[in-house]
């Protein structure tokens, strides 16, 4: 009988986990900074992972700027190892909605990740972009743990790319036949918890050090501090400073789109951050992928309706890529 009992207990904590199933999506946070003031503002980096070995679409924010947020902040505090929530980012977006805003779908290859930034007390920018929507609790200085959490059940397009799952069983509340999808719980999924350091006007914290990701003299980000727009735009056309690389006052490039129309021309966008003296600045640089040889096209057309065929002649070109103009928003 001692036998059977003992065989039982060693067995309940395998039968716990035998229906867990792996993560499919996971949301990790990090900060270059440890100590921050009160209105200091200073950025959060995010990123979101597909972890199947599958493509997989997901919602990123995108130009939300209407209903509850994607990405929310908690603030805990933690005695003897037990963590009290002391603060929670508002979820109800309060944002200019002059313009129309909403999620972006971002498609990811097996294993890959989209990485963006958040800023906080950017004042700036807080009713305008939805990176910049975020501020600093009013809590007493102290050392708070910070997490995240993907909340994408409040968006309409949430069905479209995630499979609804219960949280304890992880099973899918819906079956559906089409591709597969990314199981979400109802309750979303939190991130990792990364130290910060609030700090008293009273006390003398060291500076601490950053590393350069560029050169010391670098003129590419010596135009972004000086916000010598047409430098940059100049910089950016013709491809100098490996200016896409990482640099110390170019914050965030986005990612090139998924898809582009595929008539020519056709025109594509990437989305940029500056961190320049007078604060963060978005902007954006159009491009015009391919182009269309208008004598060519004539001669063709004059060909064909002489000969019936145009020999062959190429009136357009894919591989033609142009950098039309830096704008500012």
């Amino acid at each position: 009988m001692k036998q059977l009992v003992l065989l039982l207990l060693l067995g309940v904590p395998f039968l716990s986990f035998a229906d867990l199933r792996p993560s499919q999506f996971s949301i990790t946070i990090s900060c270059d900074k440890q100590v921050v003031y009160k209105n200091e503002c200073f950025q959060l980096t995010v990123q979101l992972s597909n972890l199947t070995e599958q493509n997989q679409t997901i919602l990123v924010p995108g130009a939300q700027n209407k209903g509850k947020r994607l990405i929310q902040l908690e603030y805990y505090q933690v005695t003897n190892n037990f963590y009290t929530k002391v603060a929670e980012e508002i979820r109800t977006i309060q944002m200019d909605t002059s313009e129309r805003g909403s999620v972006y779908f971002k498609r990811l290859d097996p294993k890959e990740s989209y990485t963006f930034p958040i800023f906080l007390n950017d004042s700036l920018n807080y009713t305008k972009h939805i990176q910049s929507n975020y501020r600093l609790p009013k809590l007493p200085p102290g050392t708070y743990q910070v997490l995240a959490w993907y909340l994408p059940w409040d968006e309409e397009l949430a069905k479209y790319t995630f499979q609804l799952t219960n949280e304890f069983d992880k099973n899918p509340i819906e079956f559906s036949e089409e591709e597969s999808k990314i199981e979400m719980p109802a309750g979303g999924i939190n991130s990792n918890y990364i130290s910060l350091t609030i700090a008293s006007d009273t006390v003398f914290y060291p500076k601490e050090n950053t590393i350069t990701p560029c050169e010391e003299h670098c003129r590419f980000c010596h135009a972004i501090e000086h916000e010598k727009w047409h430098k940059v735009e100049r910089i950016i056309r013709h491809e100098q400073h490996d200016w896409r690389k990482q640099h110390s006052q170019l914050l965030w490039i986005s990612p090139n789109p998924d898809a582009i129309l595929d008539c020519l021309p056709t025109y594509s966008t990437n989305e940029l951050i500056f961190k320049t003296k007078s604060g963060i600045k978005y902007a954006f640089i159009t491009y015009q992928i391919g182009k269309i040889f208008p004598v060519r096209q004539r001669m063709a057309q004059l060909l064909h309706l002489i000969f019936n065929t145009s020999f062959g002649i190429r009136t357009s070109s894919y591989k033609k890529v142009r950098m039309m103009k830096l704008t500012l928003w």
